[in-house]
């Protein structure tokens, strides 16, 4: 798995539904890109439903977010997947993801349910999913500067220190985390 700014990722609703880690997964998809992200309208349709039930923003909102995604990344949306969707050996509920990846030749899908997603069923396709965890830490490696800055700004906008934010984002990256609070040499 390369991590390079033409690198095309699938995202699961999962990965998108958490307002800080999808705020720092889009943040790293802008330029300068550390990779392409890649989503369905079913995966999108998954994460507004989620915002609104979930997280209880209210459906102004969610619409809000979903048109502001589709008009900053046009290109992320994966069609004509179906057809792949018998092949895939992987969760029911997860078929349409792995079919997105199989369908624009991406070998990783970004998810927090890898147990949906076994190597029996990914591998034949040159498929592997990674927790948000394992994938930012690898746009973290490849990148370190530019993963900074972008977590610097993501920071400001918030209105956080960097290191409240990687206190934020421990929830859902505890090793990116951790390796953000030892490299920036900040108090936890």
């Amino acid at each position: 798995m390369l991590a390079t700014h033409d690198h095309h990722v699938v995202l699961d609703a999962c990965v998108l539904i958490p307002p800080v880690l999808c705020d720092i997964f889009l943040r790293c998809a802008e330029t300068p890109a550390l990779y392409r992200p890649r989503w369905t309208a079913q995966i999108l349709d998954e994460v507004s439903r989620n915002q609104e039930r979930a997280a209880r923003m209210a459906p102004e909102r969610v619409a809000s977010w979903r048109r502001v995604v589709e008009d900053e990344f046009p290109e992320a949306i994966v069609k004509n997947y179906q057809q792949y969707k018998h092949e895939c050996l992987n969760h029911p509920d997860d078929r349409h993801v792995l079919a997105a990846a199989i369908r624009i030749e991406s070998d990783t899908i970004v998810t927090f349910n890898t147990r949906h997603f076994p190597a029996e069923a990914t591998q034949p396709w040159g498929v592997s999913a990674r927790t948000p965890d394992e994938y930012l830490n690898v746009l973290y490696d490849h990148s370190p500067l530019i993963f900074t800055a972008k977590l610097s700004q993501m920071a400001e906008k918030r209105s956080l220190s960097l290191a409240e934010l990687s206190n934020r984002l421990a929830n859902h990256c505890p090793t990116l985390a951790s390796r953000i609070r030892l490299d920036q040499s900040l108090d936890s």
